[in-house]
């Protein structure tokens, strides 16, 4: 657990980080609308999963040894992994095909 004093709580950093990842959240959203247009949606979900894998890879090493990158579990992980495949294809899908207010809502 970290320590209270490395991590100080404020309003104004909680709020900062909360804007921020909303700006990169949309950005995500607006670069697959223009993405969309000229490449396939199962090409956008891999290469945007291929671009993040080295990092949660290093992040996971890191923080618990090589030894995390193996599952407890393969069968559940298998299943949660197709999930969450299908689950960025229908969301690129929808945010390639339709209007981005109506994606939102």
């Amino acid at each position: 657990m970290p320590d209270r004093m490395l991590y100080p709580s404020s309003p104004l950093r909680g709020a900062l980080s909360s804007l921020a990842a909303f700006t990169l959240y949309t950005l995500n959203d607006i670069t697959i609308k223009f993405l969309g247009a000229d490449y396939s949606t199962i090409q956008i979900v891999f290469f945007s999963a291929l671009a993040g894998l080295p990092l949660i890879a290093a992040l996971l090493i890191a923080e618990r040894g090589p030894r995390s990158l193996f599952p407890v579990m393969p069968k559940l992980t298998a299943v949660r992994m197709a999930i969450v495949v299908a689950n960025g294809i229908f969301v690129s899908y929808a945010f390639a095909t339709l209007p981005l207010s109506q994606a939102y809502a």
